[in-house]
């Protein structure tokens, strides 16, 4: 899920064999990026300018990484051949797999993963899913966002200890006005700022823990209005090869046709002084300690149980009225069904 912005969408052009992402570097450290962030923070973009430029492979959304880490005991020991085909081919049958295809012509079956699987670990299974991917676009190093990871990121690190993170922060009241606007976002101020709030403290616990070189926050806001500065330090902190000035000038070029630069604040426009004042009183440190301006300086930690009752049970009405949150739970329901019959 991305923000409101103009970007030219090279990712949703059909990729085959003969239409690779054209990338004007080649990592040569190959780490694998895992981007974070809110939903709605500008990771999408980012994550498609960084295939686009820095050479890392993002496909859609995994979405699947954390439940079958739940389940590994279903499929061990992976050793054994029949073990590890049928988690593959559980893990083939996951969404990720149909919405890579619909963008970017990709398939895969159950062996070639199998026979690209260098450690007989869910780890290893996952790395080469994500590499077979990254070998049909045409680049050596791959990355995955999605938005919900930033609530398990001790699962994630403990996969992936070596991978580097990026953390992309964006101004909340910005992040709220967008998610308001979809079916999944919060409805009111109240419940934006506790969900914002809650992933911003996350990713900065976990930035906490790791040392400086496996990981960077960086704002969405500077990408807009400093994106020399900004992918600067993506192309350091990654150890990205070749010229770095000419490479920032492509990337400067490009960019005036893939954003809007005047994409932010657009909570001061759109939002009452009553909204503001709602989100601030239960965000004001977090949206502070990253550099953005607050209107108020009044804060609670999070207000009465009953006004906590009172704006979450508006926030599930109001997303009653959006036909694609009906939808999304069937889908859901069908999952559940699905895992059913898998275990």
């Amino acid at each position: 899920m991305g923000v409101s912005l103009i970007w030219i969408p090279l990712m949703n052009i059909p990729a085959s064999s003969s239409l690779k992402t054209t990338s004007i570097v080649g990592p040569a450290v190959n780490h694998p990026v895992i981007l974070i962030g809110n939903a709605r923070s500008g990771t999408s973009i980012l994550s498609h300018l960084m295939r686009d430029w820095l050479g890392i492979a993002f496909p859609t959304e995994s979405q699947f990484i954390i439940k079958y880490f739940e389940r590994q005991e279903a499929y061990r020991p992976l050793e054994d051949l029949v073990n590890l085909r049928r988690l593959v081919e559980h893990l083939l049958s996951e969404r990720w797999l149909e919405r890579s295809h619909k963008f970017n012509k990709f398939t895969l079956t159950v062996d070639e993963v199998i026979a690209h699987v260098e450690v007989k670990t869910y780890a290893g299974v996952l790395d080469a899913i994500f590499s077979c991917f990254a070998d049909h676009v045409g680049l050596q190093r791959w990355g995955d966002k999605t938005p919900g990871y930033i609530h398990h990121l001790d699962v994630i690190y403990e996969l992936f200890p070596d991978a580097k993170y990026v953390h992309l922060v964006r101004d909340g009241r910005d992040v709220a006005l967008s998610l308001s606007k979809t079916y999944f976002g919060s409805k009111n101020p109240y419940t934006a700022a506790m969900r914002w709030r809650d992933t911003i403290d996350k990713g900065g616990r976990f930035a906490e823990k790791l040392p400086p070189d496996q990981i960077i926050t960086l704002r969405y806001e500077d990408m807009l209005t400093e994106p020399g500065e900004f992918f600067g330090q993506l192309i350091d902190f990654l150890h990205v090869p070749g010229d770095r000035a000419k490479l920032i000038s492509q990337i400067r070029g490009g960019l005036s046709q893939r954003l809007m630069t005047d994409n932010s604040n657009k909570w001061k426009r759109e939002w009452s002084r009553e909204q503001v004042a709602t989100f601030e009183r239960y965000a004001g440190s977090q949206l502070r300690r990253h550099g953005y301006e607050t209107l108020t300086e009044c804060e609670s930690l999070n207000g009465t149980k009953w006004q906590a009752c009172l704006w979450r049970s508006h926030d599930e009405l109001m997303k009653w009225k959006f036909p694609a949150y009906w939808s999304d739970n069937v889908y859901k329901v069908k999952c559940r069904v699905k895992d059913l019959f898998q275990r």
